[in-house]
């Protein structure tokens, strides 16, 4: 098994934990605390600040993420991926070009995407994607620009069409992740459920234990 098969079968299944700085934490104390409760994926999400800084801290999370032997992925930069030596890196439909992307990449690093419709997993299968991120699933506040909620009927039918393995993400939290699961998601991706918690460990902790429950750690998530 390749070292890219063995990350998507181990590490993308699961719970992401996607990082902001939310009650006074910053994005490497939000990551040890996720990395702590047991999340082995982290996306590093800063959209303010400079490029140094982002590297910077994105290189602090690495070494977390490598004690933990977590992945780490990037949200958006992939400059900055590319400089702190992530594991890989997630792109929106108005970010760089996925396949532009996979280039720079090269076949070892994670390439994840954002797709709303199956018009769009299909052109993140032909970039090269390794798994694509949908939602919102249910309402959420984290993202501004999130779009139209599309329930878990959505998600189902998306799961099936996608062709890759799916991150579902919007609105999700104890009480509606077992659902998330069972529509199909291979994993669930949170901001609010850990990062606006009073105590992100333990809330790290409870999601982990609910998607584990819901056969978080098997391999179906590992492209065929």
């Amino acid at each position: 098994m390749s070292e890219l098969n063995y990350r998507l079968q181990v590490g993308l299944r699961g719970l992401h934990v996607l990082t902001e700085t939310m009650e006074g934490k910053s994005h490497v104390e939000l990551a040890a605390l996720a990395l702590a409760g047991g999340s082995r994926v982290i996306q590093y999400r800063r959209k303010l600040g400079s490029t140094r800084l982002m590297v910077e801290e994105a290189a602090e999370i690495l070494k977390l993420c490598l004690t933990h032997q977590a992945l780490l992925i990037i949200n958006d930069r992939l400059d900055v991926a590319l400089a702190a030596g992530a594991h890989g890196v997630h792109l929106g439909r108005e970010d760089l070009p996925w396949e532009t992307a996979r280039q720079y990449l090269g076949k070892d690093k994670i390439l994840g995407c954002s797709a709303a419709a199956p018009e769009h997993a299909a052109a993140a299968r032909a970039a090269g994607a390794d798994y694509v991120g949908y939602g919102p699933v249910f309402s959420t506040v984290s993202k501004n620009d999130a779009g139209q909620v599309k329930g878990l009927s959505g998600l189902k039918d998306f799961c099936q069409a996608a062709g890759l393995p799916v991150v579902a993400i919007g609105g999700i939290g104890l009480e509606n992740i077992n659902q998330v699961m069972a529509a199909g998601a291979h994993a669930c991706a949170v901001i609010s459920a850990v990062c606006r918690r009073q105590d992100p460990r333990r809330a790290t902790e409870l999601l982990v234990r609910a998607v584990n429950g819901a056969g978080g750690q098997t391999a179906a998530g590992c492209r065929e």
